[in-house]
């Protein structure tokens, strides 16, 4: 089977933008497509609430692990086509049923993966790592930019604040095509997961 894992971003949650990538990505992406939610605004309050108690970064990173799941509830409370996926085990079920997964992170498992419990380890980051796990063939990462861009360097991408200082530093083993939506392409997504669109290819 053909995976794709979609970063969805947080901040889309601020546009008109959400309800229409939730639609898309149901009808050209269910039963191939797993989901990783942003923590968006609930992440920035972990943040705003660490600066001001001063608890540690472990701390912080496990609360917006739960930010991202908040999200993936929200995404779930909105189309009927989602489904909440907390194993990696679980995910061929949910896909085989049509469904589009949303992988809800879980720091015990993040653990066992050595993935580091910082801040520079956001979604964009834990993308790429499922990506890699699944070796799935899609990485498309969506966020609320207006323009698409597709992968260039990665210190140009991590040096604009596109994704996290970490990005580049989870990938292990697979080839995958990379892209980077804005909130108004959906017909590229469509593109992609038809084929009919040429992105960048990363292997480490």
């Amino acid at each position: 089977m053909t995976l794709q894992v979609v970063k969805l971003g947080g901040s889309l949650a601020r546009t008109l933008s959400l309800p229409l990538w939730l639609d898309t990505i149901a009808q050209y992406g269910n039963g191939s497509t797993i989901v990783v939610p942003g923590g968006g605004e609930l992440a920035d309050q972990v943040r705003a609430m660490q600066q001001r108690l001063g608890f540690g970064d472990r701390t912080a990173h496990h609360m917006s692990l739960l930010a991202m799941q908040q999200y993936g509830l929200a995404i779930k409370g909105l189309h009927s086509g989602y489904e909440l996926v907390y194993t990696i085990d679980s995910l061929p079920q949910v896909l085989k049923d049509g469904r589009v997964a949303v992988w809800m992170p879980d720091i015990i498992v993040l653990d066992r993966a050595g993935i580091p419990a910082i801040w520079d380890v956001t979604s964009d980051s834990l993308s790429v790592w499922l990506a890699d796990e699944l070796s799935a063939k899609h990485l498309v990462i969506v966020k609320s930019l207006l323009c698409t861009r597709t992968m260039s360097q990665p210190e140009h991408l991590i040096s604009n604040n596109v994704v996290d200082k970490a990005f580049f530093k989870l990938v292990r083993r697979p080839k995958f095509s990379l892209s980077i939506l804005g909130r108004d392409d959906q017909l590229r997504f469509k593109n992609i997961i038809e084929g009919n669109a040429k992105d960048a290819e990363y292997s480490k």
